[in-house]
């Protein structure tokens, strides 16, 4: 059982990152470089809603699933080693 729930934490993981990456292909050039960002230091961290005008719709979209998949992958993963 243990197996199963790991594996299924590591898929939805990988898919979320796979799932980004095509979001990341439907930029509009609003979006800014990310060496610019630098998104390594906290506080320059931006919420996904403000990013909305950096996508297309279906960018956005994808943007919002892959962030949806990556953190239920990370939360399944974390409650299983944690609490069971």
């Amino acid at each position: 059982m243990e197996k199963i729930i790991q594996l299924i934490s590591l898929i939805l993981l990988l898919s979320g990152i796979i799932c980004y990456l095509f979001a990341y292909r439907h930029r509009t050039p609003v979006h800014p470089d990310l060496k610019k960002l630098n998104s390594y230091k906290p506080k320059n961290w931006i919420p996904f809603w403000k990013t909305k005008d950096w996508y297309d719709a279906k960018g956005f979209r994808l943007q919002i699933i892959s962030l949806m998949l990556f953190v239920s992958g990370g939360l399944l993963s974390a409650f299983y080693r944690y609490f069971l």
